[in-house]
């Protein structure tokens, strides 16, 4: 019994040391092999998930409810941003900044598509008009206008070129991207058509807003847009008289303002002239419900 419980032992230390001779070690968790790709603001977001789905990892600098003009992207969001493969810039205000400046310390490798300069190949570039002149009546100008993407026929242009830069950058699944780019751009045509159609018939061709984010807008469709802020500045109080005099006398009844705004001039605005706010959603994540919205709200009573 002595000599089988010996020969038992040393066959379970065998048995062991075998097992650990020939285990694999446990796998470590694998990074995500998806590319990375950095974009400006969110609608265009939606611009890269229309056309890649879920073969990228979309990271958006400046995120849902923040500023376009003044926000800084969190060291959370520049490390992410250190490892993208592309970058689409917009070229608004906090961007030229804050983010661009860095680019190169941060991310070295990364290629970078500027949409801004790809849509202005095509179509020339508006400018912001100085507080209280209607944009487009020839009026002196301040500063380039960076709100392109609210232009449909500019978004087409910048959906090719994002559509092109992600077939090259990953040739492999190049027919993916040009099928699903092909299929929004078909959507974007029927939109611009839909807001033709919504404004064909508007009694009145201008509307007044707080911050002058519809000038590419306004040109697209023949409006006329009377803004209170220029430039990032507030409407000096006799500059802002002089617009609630000509609200008063031409009879308009509301104001829009961007959700992202501080609301309060504009408020101010629509109690001087016995008017409402309006709220839009420029940098909505669905950017084809969010240009209908707004050609809506603009239709049915921005005046």
């Amino acid at each position: 019994m002595l000599y089988i419980s010996r020969l038992l032992t040393v066959m379970l230390c065998l048995t062991f040391v075998l097992s650990g001779c020939f285990s694999r070690p446990a796998a470590e968790p694998k990074a995500s092999a998806k590319p990375i790709v950095a974009v400006s603001i969110v609608p265009q977001e939606s611009w890269v998930k229309a056309i890649a789905g879920d073969l990228v990892e979309v990271v958006t600098l400046i995120p849902p409810g923040k500023s376009a003009e003044t926000y800084s992207p969190t060291p959370q969001q520049m490390t992410q941003f250190s490892k993208a493969s592309l970058y689409f810039v917009m070229q608004v205000p906090a961007e030229t900044a804050s983010i661009l400046p860095k680019v190169r310390d941060l991310n070295p490798k990364v290629r970078i598509i500027d949409l801004a300069a790809a849509s202005r190949a095509v179509y020339p570039e508006l400018e912001l008009e100085e507080h209280g002149h209607e944009h487009g009546q020839g009026h002196a100008h301040e500063e380039r206008d960076p709100h392109i993407w609210l232009s449909p026929k500019r978004a087409i242009v910048m959906v090719q070129t994002t559509a092109a830069e992600l077939a090259a950058f990953d040739p492999q699944n190049k027919a993916v991207y040009e099928k699903n780019a092909q299929d929004y751009l078909v959507k974007l045509r029927q939109l611009d058509q839909t807001i033709q159609n919504l404004l064909k018939d508007s009694k009145s061709k201008t509307f007044i807003i707080y911050h002058p984010s519809l000038g590419y807008f306004a040109n697209d469709y023949g409006l006329n847009m009377l803004a209170l802020e220029a430039g990032g500045k507030e409407a000096t109080p006799q500059e802002l008289q002089k617009t609630i005099e000509r609200a008063k006398k031409e009879n308009f009844k509301a104001i829009l303002y961007e959700e992202e705004m501080d609301s309060r001039q504009a408020k101010t605005f629509a109690a001087e002239i016995g008017g409402v706010t309006q709220k839009i959603s420029p940098f909505a994540a669905d950017y084809i419900g969010g240009l209908e919205s707004i050609a809506k709200t603009l239709a049915e009573g921005a005046r």
